[in-house]
């Protein structure tokens, strides 16, 4: 997951490094959305260690802990529908940005794939990827 955040924030920065037009700033702003939900996603396990440990350990639950059984899970609930609504989000502007870029240097693929990424992420991000490095080599020549 370290990997994945690494990777998403070079792709975000990237989108920093490109003349900005609204699309493309929107891939940029998915790529901060998708690193902020992965952050949460790998938080998520450390807290829910940390929150029921100590309540699994107890022969008999008290009220008070059934209190902070009950608060504890409705936080992880939250936390978890948090990131995966950031998550779909970040998808959405990040395909709307890989369009943006190719609509700017005129690469069918990327914008093809932006769009398909919007939807089948996977799929998407293939398409994106081989269109990405012909753009590539179009800005290094």
């Amino acid at each position: 997951m370290i990997v994945g955040a690494y990777y998403v924030l070079k792709l975000s920065l990237g989108f920093l490094k490109l003349n900005m037009n609204a699309c493309i700033k929107l891939g940029f702003i998915g790529g901060i959305f998708m690193i902020i939900s992965l952050i949460i996603a790998a938080l998520f396990p450390v807290f829910s260690i940390v929150s029921f440990h100590p309540i699994y350990k107890a022969n008999a639950i008290s009220n008070e802990q059934a209190a902070k059984i009950i608060v504890t899970s409705l936080i992880l609930i939250f936390t978890t529908a948090l990131s995966i609504f950031l998550f779909l989000i970040s998808n959405v502007f990040l395909g709307i940005g890989f369009y943006g870029v190719g609509e700017r240097y005129q690469n069918s693929l990327v914008s093809i794939g932006g769009i398909i990424g919007i939807v089948l992420p996977f799929i998407g991000y293939f398409i994106t990827y081989a269109g990405l490095s012909k753009v590539i080599k179009q800005l290094i020549t």
